[in-house]
C-alpha cells in the first residue's frame, strides 16, 4: 500500500492526474473519452451517435446473434449470402443498377410463394400464380398459359392455353384432340391440316384446301357434275329412288342388263 498513491476522489475534484492503469472495477467512471482506452483513439471507435466508417478487417456476428437495421441498410459492395435461407420482410424491392441485374445461382432458382400469392414481371405484365398459371397481360390468369385475359367458358383452365385475341402460327398446328369453333365458319384457313378432321364443324367449302362450292357437289339443292368421269369402282352401287333423267347418250358397257 506505501508504493501506491491513493488519491480521495471527494477531494479531488477539479484535480488532473495521470494513471499508467487502473485496478479495479471501472464502471463508476465519468468523461473518460476513447483515447484513455488501450492506447486506441477515436479513429479506432465505431461512434453510434454520428456517421462513420469500418475500415479494415471482418466485423463478425456469432451464431446467436442478430444485426437489426430499423433504418435504411446501404451496401454499395458485393453481398455474399452464404444462407440457404433469407427472408425478406418488406414488399418492394428496388434495383438500381444501370447495367441491370443478373442471378448466377450454382443451382436451382425456386421462388416459393404462399397460397394465393403472385410473382410478377414489371407491373404484372408477367404473372406466376402459386397455381402454377403463367399469364401475359392479365394479373388473374385463368388457365395454365393465359395471354390477355380471355374469357374461359370453353375449357376449365386445368393444362390449357387461353389466348384473348388473335393467335398467329408461323408453322403446322398439331392437334390430337377436337378443334370445336364457333366461328369458324366463312373464315379462312392458310396451312395444312393433319391428321383427321372429323370433329371439324361448321366449315364451309371455300375455306377447304382452294375448293369453293362451285367444286362440290351439292347433296341438298340442285347441283350440276361439269367436268371429268365420275367412276363407281367394282363393288359399289348407283342408286337412284327418284327418278333419273338421262338426257345424253347411254353406253352400257355390261353384257347384263337387269330391268326390275
Amino acid at each position: 500500500m506505501s508504493n501506491q498513491n491513493i488519491i480521495d476522489i471527494n477531494k479531488a475534484n477539479g484535480v488532473t492526474a495521470n494513471f499508467t492503469n487502473f485496478i479495479g472495477d471501472g464502471s463508476g467512471l465519468t468523461n473518460v473519452n476513447s483515447n484513455t482506452v488501450d492506447n486506441l483513439d477515436s479513429a479506432d471507435f465505431l461512434r453510434s451517435n454520428d456517421s462513420d466508417q469500418y475500415t479494415l478487417g471482418t466485423l463478425e456476428f456469432l451464431t446467436g446473434t442478430t444485426l437489426k437495421t430499423s433504418g435504411t441498410a446501404i451496401l454499395d459492395g458485393a453481398v455474399d449470402i452464404n444462407s440457404t435461407s433469407l427472408t425478406i420482410a418488406d414488399d418492394n424491392i428496388s434495383f438500381d443498377s444501370a447495367s441491370g441485374v443478373i442471378f448466377t445461382p450454382t443451382s436451382d432458382l425456386n421462388i416459393d410463394l404462399a397460397a394465393t400469392k403472385k410473382f410478377s414481371v414489371e407491373n404484372s405484365k408477367l404473372v406466376v400464380t402459386e397455381a402454377g398459371n403463367i399469364g401475359l397481360g392479365t394479373i388473374s390468369p385463368s388457365a395454365l398459359l393465359d395471354v390477355g385475359g380471355g374469357n374461359r367458358d370453353k375449357v376449365d383452365g386445368t393444362d390449357d392455353l387461353l389466348v384473348k385475341n388473335d393467335a398467329e402460327i408461323d408453322g403446322n398446328l398439331y392437334v390430337q384432340g377436337t378443334i370445336n369453333s364457333d366461328n369458324f365458319n366463312g373464315g379462312t384457313f392458310n396451312g395444312t391440316f393433319l391428321g383427321s378432321g372429323a370433329g371439324l364443324r361448321n366449315i364451309s367449302a371455300s375455306s377447304l384446301a382452294g375448293f369453293d362450292q362451285g367444286q362440290i357437289l351439292r347433296s341438298n339443292a340442285n347441283d350440276n357434275y361439269t367436268s371429268g368421269t365420275l367412276t363407281f369402282d367394282a363393288g359399289t352401287t348407283l342408286k337412284t329412288s327418284g327418278t333419273a333423267i338421262l338426257d345424253g347418250a347411254v353406253d352400257i358397257n355390261s353384257t347384263n342388263l337387269g330391268l326390275s
